[in-house]
């Protein structure tokens, strides 16, 4: 091996002949010779080697030499994981894997594997159910207690409706085509209609009443136009035709009113409109906007209140509001543009 040094001289100093004759000790008995080496051993230089084969070992190349830090063997660093790893295959050739039994992932049977995952299955689709009716539930609520919000609460909401229905348009764009201020609603919240969990249709008229008493109106009679073309003192605007022969049937005898759906042509409605000059006219968004900008059946002149009938929702659960692109807030809006003393009132 490189760095071993071999000295000829022997480990006891003695002349080439006495070596000789030590060496033809070999053939005395194994038990002489050990209590020879034991004897000679107290005589041995102290770098003498223990094997007492006459040699001296001389580690004299660095690369042989283990410090405290780091044991080198053959110029090769030992790593340290070693062991673990030697004692692991060892392990393994004698029948054991090196890993503990207990740690080994356990696997139920097939049958009951698939009955837990369908128990799961079902729970998780009871809470997504359950959380979806609670949302559901609570939408309902809202929609039907929206007219008994304050002003500023009420125009919070259609601000919310507005921007959902047209979200590719502006704030600036959203403000002049559908949103309202506090001052454009009529605040019924300190009146008796303030409570309550919703407005029922037997109530509509004790609310055109409360209405035309807080306004200085008198719904017994509507203003006459010079021009001929009506000029109502109220739009009331419903979700559905069906909705709006409801609220047709509630006005009070003594209130003069007309509905205006698709059961009749728009001349047929211009003619009636105009012959009867009524003081409520009730119908839905698409036909009001119809025949106010396509027919100038009626006049907004002397409009004094606009109502929108949020508080009824229909088999999916739709209100007034859920039509696309909100176009009876973007109609009630153009009213009250070139009718500015006029109010919004929710029902």
């Amino acid at each position: 091996m490189p760095g071993l040094k071999r000295k000829a001289s022997n480990t006891l100093g003695l002349s080439p002949g006495s070596a000789a004759k030590a060496r033809k000790q070999n053939s005395v008995p194994a038990n002489s010779r050990r209590s020879n080496a034991a004897d000679a051993t107290s005589e041995v230089a102290p770098d003498a080697d223990d094997l007492d084969d006459g040699l001296v070992y001389d580690f004299e190349d660095a690369s042989f030499v283990g410090d405290e830090d780091n044991s080198i063997i053959g110029g090769d660093e030992r790593d340290s994981n070693d062991d673990g790893l030697v004692d692991l295959i060892d392990r393994e050739d004698e029948g054991h894997t090196g890993i503990d039994q207990h740690l080994k992932p356990s696997f139920a049977d097939p049958a009951t594997e698939k009955l837990r995952k369908k128990e799961k299955s079902k729970k998780n689709a009871q809470k997504t159910s359950t959380k979806k009716q609670d949302r559901m539930r609570a939408e309902i609520d809202s929609k039907k207690t929206l007219a008994l919000l304050p002003a500023h609460a009420i125009a919070d909401h259609l601000a919310k409706v507005a921007r959902r229905a047209n979200p590719e348009l502006s704030a600036v764009e959203l403000q002049d085509l559908f949103m309202f201020s506090q001052t454009d609603i009529e605040d019924l919240s300190g009146t008796q209609f303030s409570s309550g969990s919703s407005r029922s249709l037997n109530l509509f008229p004790r609310f055109l009443a409360t209405v035309a008493q807080r306004l200085h109106i008198d719904l017994k009679h509507s203003p006459k136009s010079d021009s001929g073309s009506s000029c109502p003192l109220g739009l009331v605007i419903a979700q559905s035709a069906m909705r709006v022969c409801d609220l047709k049937r509630a006005v009070p005898k003594y209130i003069s009113s007309i509905k205006a759906i698709a059961k009749n042509t728009l001349t047929q409605d211009c003619a009636l409109i105009t012959k009867s000059q009524p003081t409520l006219i009730i119908g839905t968004t698409d036909r009001l906007t119809k025949l106010l900008q396509d027919k100038a059946a009626f006049s907004v002149s002397t409009v004094a209140f606009v109502v929108l009938d949020v508080s009824y929702l229909d088999q999916k659960t739709n209100s007034v509001l859920d039509d696309q692109r909100a176009a009876t807030l973007a109609f009630a809006k153009r009213v009250l543009v070139q009718r500015p003393e006029a109010k919004l009132v929710l029902f």
